[in-house]
């Protein structure tokens, strides 16, 4: 219930999940018909807007100080790759 509300709304997260090359195990029906479902609510205008503000959310909190750790850099680049 919540994966199909998550998607109804929209939710990045849900589409990567969905997109994924890695499965670990699968109903190929239930993934068949959750893909078609997606298809009709997916809005990729939403989920570029989404990695665009969590790169500048991550931007504003972790690349303003004096010293930045490198792993801090990736928290910008990732949601950046995404977007792209």
């Amino acid at each position: 219930r919540k994966t199909l509300a998550l998607l109804h709304n929209g939710n990045a997260t849900v589409v990567e999940w969905l997109s994924s090359p890695v499965v670990y195990r699968a109903d190929v029906s239930f993934v068949d018909k959750i893909n078609a479902a997606a298809d009709l609510v997916h809005r990729p205008d939403r989920v570029f807007h989404h990695y665009l503000q969590m790169a500048r959310k991550n931007y504003r909190e972790y690349l303003q100080g004096e010293r930045v750790r490198l792993k801090k850099y990736l928290y910008v680049l990732r949601p950046l790759m995404a977007a792209l």
